[in-house]
């Protein structure tokens, strides 16, 4: 059971760091913070953080 959660826990991470580098990229290519933030599923809040 335990090795469930630490799988699921690294998967959940895993996807959370691909939606940041997604991030970082789409603002390289001038992408609104706004559209990154629906498209990623981040919080705006973060992608503004990026952007900085």
């Amino acid at each position: 059971m335990e090795w469930e959660r630490q799988k699921a826990y690294e998967y959940k991470r895993g996807k959370q760091k691909k939606a940041v580098e997604v991030a970082r990229n789409l603002l390289i290519e001038n992408i609104s913070p706004e559209l990154i933030a629906t498209c990623t599923v981040l919080p705006i809040e973060q992608v503004l953080k990026l952007q900085t």
